[in-house]
């Protein structure tokens, strides 16, 4: 059955999963099963066995989804932690060629702790960085707020 769901697109698979997902809330449809294989030109019997094996794939890993997630925990990689944030402005106003100049830079330390242990990182950047660092963050922390996000954050 593995070979013949490889042979079709994303999308086929994709249907065949939703009408998958259906038949275990709704029941098996037999009616369903044969507009989707007349959409995509195959026999009902072809996509009734693929439903079925995804039906099969989806109930047995359901039973060990509570290992499966011990062993994704135990592979997922220790990442650094927030800890503070220690921020200066410095502004050169001159030098000895340029009198009249004005040079803003923003000095970053962060500190983050990963494990037990403390790490320090010291950053310079000018304001247009800081501002673009800035918006990027703010658009990775809308990212998880998004229902697909957190999603996957609750099944990892």
């Amino acid at each position: 059955m593995m070979m013949r769901i490889m042979h079709f697109s994303f999308t086929v698979v994709g249907e065949l999963c939703h009408v998958a997902v259906e038949s275990l809330d709704n029941g098996i449809h037999v009616k369903t099963q044969q507009v989707l294989a007349k959409k995509y030109g195959l026999e009902a019997e072809t996509v009734h066995q693929i439903v079925d094996g995804v039906l099969f794939v989806f109930t047995e890993s359901s039973k060990y989804s509570s290992h499966i997630r011990s062993i994704l925990q135990e592979m997922s990689p220790v990442l650094p932690q927030y800890h503070d944030l220690e921020w200066r402005l410095d502004v050169q106003l001159a030098s000895r060629c340029l009198h009249h100049q004005v040079e803003p830079h923003i000095m970053l330390k962060l500190h983050t702790k990963e494990g037990e242990e403390n790490k320090t990182t010291i950053f310079q950047m000018d304001p247009v960085n800081l501002v673009h660092l800035t918006e990027s963050l703010e658009q990775a922390l809308e990212e998880v707020k998004t229902a697909h996000c957190r999603r996957i954050l609750r099944n990892i």
